[in-house]
């Protein structure tokens, strides 16, 4: 005896499952079309009171060329720096990593401190010859620093700190890292510097 059940038969089961399974493809494939005639429809959804949002336009960006009496020109196909105009008046100056190398392609050798107050001068020279009036260290907004053993750090930092020595930031000193890694493409480099400025 069977009470407050209802027995189906396997055949109306099967009928019953294989219009569902009907009905929820038949839903999958109309739903993708509705999203889509959501997405591209152009009339403003009800009860929307903002303004639409104008597309924006890709940010310009200029190769940073200085001199080569003051900056080495770069090894292979990149740029010393890359200026980036965010507005019609606000700039971000992106500078490649700075090696130890002077213009005349001297390097010296064994000697931490002296190389990274060459990359610290080539990072000041690019940030010279930005397109719209020069920039200085005081528009730095990041400074990032790799040496090729930890004891190179108080060496790099000594001569970061004399770089900087006298900059001001009214709103406090410039982000920073600082990394110990394995080496740089010649193994005679123990110090490169890339930096970030904005204007």
């Amino acid at each position: 005896k069977i009470s407050g059940r209802r027995e189906t038969s396997p055949q109306h089961t099967t009928q019953r499952d294989t219009m569902t399974l009907s009905i929820l493809r038949g839903s999958a494939q109309r739903l993708p079309r509705v999203l889509w005639r959501r997405r591209i429809s152009t009339s403003p959804p009800h009860n929307n009171h903002h303004p639409p949002i104008a597309p924006l336009s890709p940010p310009v960006a200029e190769a940073v060329v200085p001199s080569p009496v003051d900056v080495m020109p770069p090894f292979a196909r990149y740029s010393h720096g890359s200026q980036v105009s965010l507005t019609p008046t606000t700039r971000l100056v992106l500078v490649s990593g700075q090696l130890g190398i002077s213009p005349d392609g001297s390097i010296p050798l064994d000697d931490a401190e002296a190389q990274a107050d060459v990359c610290l001068r080539n990072v000041r020279a690019v940030l010279a010859a930005t397109h719209g009036g020069a920039m200085g260290m005081g528009h730095l907004v990041r400074l990032n620093a790799y040496v090729t053993d930890r004891a190179h750090l108080p060496a790099y930092m000594r001569a970061r700190d004399r770089m900087l020595e006298g900059e001001e930031w009214p709103h406090g000193p410039p982000a920073s890292t600082l990394m110990v890694v394995s080496g740089f493409a010649r193994p005679e480099f123990l110090v490169e510097v890339e930096a970030v400025a904005a204007a």
